[in-house]
């Protein structure tokens, strides 16, 4: 969201499509042929179209409802600015706010909300009997109280039955009515084309399973689909990790490095090649660091460092500086490069020296992220 996606440059070699992948195999699965649907308004068919390729890499992510993701018609930076304003019109209008999910995303919508809007009534409700249960638990401890102070009605190991947009049926019968409702749990990985196919192996939760070198496995769990990797949210590594932003750009890095190492190859008629593993050829560490910022409103929030926890207005500082340098890094500028390539050198030689991730971290915590327990 930093910019407007590149254009096409036939002088870089690079060509950029918008579409709906249908498949990543021909009919017979044996030919490496692409198939889309083009969904840009300025597409002259709207007739599938296929692509052979020597390298797929999937990195489509995962989904919330909207408006917490866009909708399939927000495809472009413009209509997403528009359902931001359509959604914050709403906002505005509403007196009483239900925020579903009391992990990340949750708790920080519903921070914001009573830090811009402090008339507004919200509550938050969550299935687990605490808050933001990846994070360590002083994190939950600190964010249940901060919200509650400034009137957050937070109900946990609270069951649902169902909900619509202005209200949501408890377990036990409760019926509790607002005039939002934001559905901020069961964040859906965006693997459609991998379960349609039924090409590769997938997770519980239906993410991609891939093994140290993110190449994709194969159904049977057992053999590697040598030309297709998935890095991100879709997403399942060996080492389970958090979905985490950090955690996907260095996921993202390996997959890069080894799309360039076959490919040179390739080119070089070489038989063996030895591809880099995550992460431990990038991190130096069988171990990801446990990284993030959790806002909590304006002025506070929790930043974490593996068990390095500093609560307080530096945290909101520090997300600030992180999320304005990200964006300059995004749009290519040359500070922001060099800011986030030694962030991420500092962090890692950090992680794996001084501030070591607490024991058992990384071990699929986030199968309890974002998640209420529905009947």
């Amino acid at each position: 969201m930093a910019q407007p996606l590149p254009a096409s440059n036939k002088a870089q070699n690079f060509q950029r499509i918008q579409g709906r992948v249908t498949s990543l195999v021909d009919s017979n699965n044996n030919n490496k042929i692409l198939t889309y649907t083009p969904t840009s308004q300025h597409a002259t068919s709207q007739t599938a179209q296929n692509i052979k390729y020597d390298y797929v890499i999937l990195a489509t992510g995962a989904t919330y409802t909207a408006p917490i993701s866009p909708t399939p018609q927000e495809l472009t930076l413009e209509n997403r600015l528009k359902g931001w304003q359509a959604a914050h019109q709403c906002l505005v209008k509403a007196k009483t706010v239900i925020v579903l999910g009391g992990g990340a995303v949750g708790v920080e919508l519903a921070a914001e909300i009573v830090d811009h809007y402090p008339d507004k009534q919200v509550t938050l409700l969550d299935g687990q009997w605490s808050l933001v249960p990846i994070f360590p638990e002083y994190v939950g401890d600190y964010a249940l109280r901060w919200l509650e102070q400034r009137g957050v009605q937070v109900k946990l190991g609270q069951s649902l039955q169902s909900w619509t947009d202005t209200s949501c049926t408890l377990q036990d019968g409760t019926v509790l009515q607002a005039d939002m409702v934001y559905v901020c749990f069961g964040s859906r990985p965006n693997s459609d084309v991998a379960q349609h196919q039924q090409l590769c192996a997938l997770t519980n939760r239906q993410t991609v399973v891939v093994d140290e070198t993110l190449q994709v496995q194969g159904v049977n769990h057992t053999c590697a689909l040598s030309s297709i990797f998935a890095c991100g949210d879709v997403a399942s590594p060996p080492t389970h990790d958090e979905k985490q932003a950090f955690q996907a750009e260095i996921q993202g890095k390996v997959v890069a490095r080894n799309v360039l190492k076959l490919l040179s190859n390739n080119y070089n008629n070489s038989k063996n090649v030895e591809l880099y593993r995550y992460p431990e050829d990038i991190a130096g560490s069988s171990k990801m660091p446990l990284v993030f910022v959790l806002s909590l409103g304006r002025y506070d929030g929790v930043l974490g460092f593996n068990t390095l926890l500093v609560p307080g207005p530096l945290a909101a500082i520090a997300k600030w500086l992180l999320e304005y340098t990200k964006v300059l890094h995004m749009k290519g500028g040359l500070l922001g490069q060099f800011i986030w390539k030694l962030n991420d050198a500092v962090v890692l030689f950090l992680s794996r020296t001084l501030v070591l991730p607490a024991s058992g971290s990384s071990s699929g915590g986030f199968e309890q992220q974002e998640r209420l327990k529905v009947a």
